[in-house]
């Protein structure tokens, strides 16, 4: 122990070593990376599944033929894609839907 700290006293009596041991600061040596624990996998990210009142909205509005996709997403605050899809679907757009005949005549 004895023979470490002379050869420390000898060390700092050459002045560029002393500036050097002075310079350097300390450091405690860092802890080992603890590797945090998997997060459970969450289901598919997607859009929540809509609200029955919405739907309930959308079917109300789309069997009435004046109204266009347009008005009725506007209204409920939905994609048109939305309604056409409903539309589509039930029968409520396209050739022979009361909107078409409305339109056409028939």
């Amino acid at each position: 122990m004895s023979q470490a700290i002379a050869q420390l006293v000898t060390l700092t009596l050459n002045p560029q070593i002393a500036r050097r041991i002075r310079r350097t600061k300390f450091r405690p040596p860092k802890p080992p990376r603890v590797k945090p624990e998997p997060k459970p996998k969450r289901p598919f990210p997607g859009r929540p599944p809509m609200p029955d009142e919405k739907w309930a909205q959308i079917k109300r509005l789309a069997e009435d033929p004046a109204l266009s996709c347009n008005q009725i997403a506007r209204a409920v605050g939905v994609a048109y894609s939305t309604v056409t899809k409903y539309r589509r679907e039930n029968g409520l757009s396209g050739p022979g839907s009361p909107g078409a005949k409305l339109v056409h005549g028939g």
